[in-house]
């Protein structure tokens, strides 16, 4: 059975192109997509009325066991 696991968490404006950057990078989440048990992943950046952004992240693992794997 599929294990999903939601994030959310604010980035400074400073630093939102450059996590981008990252998140597309080969390190980022072309690397998260190669790892054993890995099925799916969306991600997005919000931005507030009041201008602030969020990132919001949603993984799907083939168990629970792969993805605390990965997060070693």
């Amino acid at each position: 059975m599929a294990e999903q696991m939601y994030l959310e968490f604010p980035i400074k404006l400073q630093h939102v192109e450059a996590f981008k950057e990252l998140c597309n990078s080969a390190i980022g989440f072309a690397l998260t997509k190669k790892q054993p048990g890995f099925v799916s992943a969306e991600w997005m950046i919000s931005t507030s009325e009041a201008g602030s952004k969020r990132l919001h992240l949603r993984d799907k693992w083939g168990s629970s066991t792969r993805w605390w794997e990965y997060m070693q």
